[in-house]
């Protein structure tokens, strides 16, 4: 019995002292670094200055192709899971109105992710994942 219990605490030990040494934490959003922020603002500025130089026309367009680019990311990524913004209808709008915004510099990537987040909790990597496919188109 005695030589069961050393065993049990010897692999008790090695246990909690594995976790404790693989920095197991639980992490949530990281929090964007002064250098990524300003770099986000450069990119919307950027970004605002290109699309108000283009026509009515030439937005629509642009965004509807971005829109389309943006449906195919999340079609192609297992990870991503459905925001769901059936109900009430004003959600949609909102969901669509701030990737306008975004898409078009009127908004910031840390501002859109932060709005979802405080809308929608546990679509932190949904917003994330949006965010960088807007910008990318």
């Amino acid at each position: 019995m005695r030589n069961i219990s050393k065993k049990f605490l010897t692999i008790t030990l090695f246990v909690v002292l594995g976790l404790a040494m693989s920095g197991c934490t639980n992490k949530g959003p990281k929090v964007p670094e002064k250098q990524e922020v300003q770099q986000n603002l450069n990119t919307t500025e950027i970004r605002k200055s290109k699309i108000s130089q283009m026509s009515e026309d030439e937005k629509t367009k642009a965004f509807s192709k971005a829109m389309n680019g943006i449906k195919n990311d999340v079609k192609n990524n297992s990870k991503y899971t459905k925001i769901k913004l059936n109900k009430p209808i004003d959600n949609r709008k909102w969901f669509t109105d701030n990737i306008y915004k975004l898409w078009s510099g009127e908004m910031t990537k840390d501002v859109f992710i932060n709005d979802g987040i405080s809308k929608y909790p546990n679509k932190d990597y949904e917003f994330y994942f949006i965010a960088s496919s807007v910008l990318s188109k």
